[in-house]
């Protein structure tokens, strides 16, 4: 207590909001005024009943962000009429919300109901694993009450997908809807592309969108051009917009930004067109257009289903469109073709690649509007499927990722060239930290592919897999080596399939787990 506020603040910031609290509150007054100046953020979603019941009081008047789980909803605010009195400082709130059919579902819109006015972020995090009627009207009745009142005043609104079969998608009809003067964050999945349109109507004073598009309704009458007569009725300080979508027309985008010409400063897009796309397009049609632009990311995946296309001279002509103006010598390009889809990819660099994305050995005949070797740095996690895994493919791996630190593999749908084992030609992979295998397979060139990875801490494979390798490690010392530094082994799935106490020899330093992925 000797030392001055200063000094006792830089220790107080490199304890958890736990830590603090249970330490030093409530010892003396300044100890209770130094930690109040902290902004208090409690996750409470892996903690038990028990603790929550008996050390709960201590946190609630200090609390300004709050994460649980559906079930605790009831445990965490008891009574609906005192959450204001409970949780004095309370601003944000993720909520793991867990669809079911049942009766709490509609108590659960209630605390929406009170939420929605006392905090300024909302983050839900929604799972289900059906879809019902139930479920239509639950999704209905979350947007009509968090997105299209007027009473509420979340400015930062998060509604998160984290279902297995990502089938939370949001629709709505504007009869019943109200503007809503006060959200100015938005992530949200969207059914069709008219309820986007729907949507950017009635929040006024939106300032980043990021929303996911699923499809174009088929019966679809919405009037698109419609938008243009509404400009002064729609946000003008809308600076912030993402919008991922495999069925959104190159021209439906530029109607739907163009009343945001001024205001928007990133644009990020990943989109799959009919239309084709090129340099001299883009530019004319959104740099040239949007003068305030700080940031353009995009992927575009043009489609390429017609016959005997040349791949090689499509792609020459197509990249020479990012030769010609000044505007894409500052903003370096990579376009390749993708024969699983199939498709021309364009993406600006550096690459937003997601870990679902895959990748095959055709991105090996790129093409780029840079004048040095292509190097993208901030990708850490690549997908392979569908593909030979080669030599010369390992090695632009290597050297075209040195960020590198997980590796996905679908075994089923690749295959291995045993040239990358030969000792001479080897390229040891040595940033990848975690391996995961999609896929059983019992051949042993699939094991064997570990020789590659000789840092890795992280294995995810299924029970059959880890049969074969207890099997192999008693003629294969190196692969055994390579099990015994393993901290991290999770079985996915066919857990059954392997000895337990065989799997605990062969990875004796491994926490292991049966975790779904």
């Amino acid at each position: 207590m000797s030392l001055p506020n200063e000094l006792l603040e830089f220790i107080l910031i490199y304890l958890s909001s736990y830590d603090m609290i249970e330490s030093f509150y409530g010892l003396n007054k300044r100890l209770n005024f130094l930690i109040n100046q902290f902004p208090y953020k409690i996750d409470v979603a892996k903690k038990k009943k028990g603790w929550l019941k008996k050390s709960l009081s201590l946190f609630e008047p200090l609390i300004t962000n709050i994460k649980f789980n559906h079930s605790q909803l009831q445990i965490l605010f008891p009574t609906k009429s005192t959450i204001l009195n409970q949780y004095p400082y309370l601003k944000s709130i993720t909520w793991n919300y867990r669809f079911a059919s049942n009766p709490n579902n509609h108590l659960s819109e209630s605390y929406l109901n009170i939420f929605k006015t006392k905090c300024k972020s909302l983050i839900l995090n929604l799972d289900t694993d059906d879809i019902n009627d139930d479920y239509m009207t639950l999704n209905h009745n979350i947007a009509l009450l968090l997105l299209f009142q007027n009473d509420s005043i979340i400015e930062k609104l998060i509604l998160k997908d984290i279902s297995d079969l990502s089938i939370l998608w949001f629709s709505f009809k504007p009869s019943i809807l109200k503007i809503n003067e006060y959200l100015k964050e938005l992530t949200i999945k969207l059914h069709y592309i008219h309820d986007l349109f729907i949507l950017i109507e009635y929040l006024p004073k939106l300032e980043y969108l990021n929303v996911e598009v699923c499809e174009l309704d088929k019966n679809d009458k919405y009037d698109y051009k419609n938008i243009q007569n509404k400009k002064n009725k729609l946000s003008s300080s809308l600076k912030y917009l993402i919008i991922d979508s495999l069925d959104f027309s190159y021209d439906r985008l530029l109607l739907f930004t163009e009343p945001f010409q001024k205001s928007l400063q990133y644009l990020t897009l990943n989109m799959s067109v009919d239309e084709q796309i090129n340099g001299k397009i883009l530019e004319s049609t959104i740099h040239s257009q949007i003068p305030n632009l700080k940031e353009f990311k995009f992927i575009f995946q043009i489609s390429s289903y017609k016959q005997n296309i040349d791949i090689n001279n499509d792609l020459d002509k197509l990249i020479s469109t990012f030769h010609s103006t000044s505007y894409w010598s500052d903003h370096p390009v990579m376009c390749y073709h993708d024969r699983s889809i199939p498709c021309f990819t364009i993406v600006s660099l550096p690459w937003i690649l997601k870990e679902t994305d895959t990748i095959t050995d055709e991105i090996l005949c790129y093409r780029t509007n840079l004048t040095i070797p292509l190097q993208i740095n901030n990708i850490k996690s690549i997908y392979l499927a569908s593909t030979p895994i080669t030599l010369k493919f390992l090695k632009f791996i290597k050297e075209t990722f040195p960020k590198l630190n997980q590796m996905i593999i679908s075994w089923h749908t690749c295959s291995v060239d045993s040239e990358i084992f030969q000792r001479r030609n080897r390229i040891i992979l040595n940033t990848i930290k975690t391996l995961k295998y999609y896929g059983s397979t019992d051949d042993l060139e699939y094991i064997d592919f570990l020789l590659l990875t000789p840092n890795i801490r992280c294995l995810i494979v299924d029970g059959t897999t880890i049969h074969v390798i207890n099997s192999y490690i008693h003629e294969n010392q190196q692969i055994a080596l390579i099990c015994e530094q393993i901290s991290d082994l999770n079985i996915f799935r066919e857990y059954e399939y392997c000895d337990e106490d065989e799997t605990k020899e062969t990875f004796p330093n491994a926490l292991i787990s049966s975790n779904e992925i």
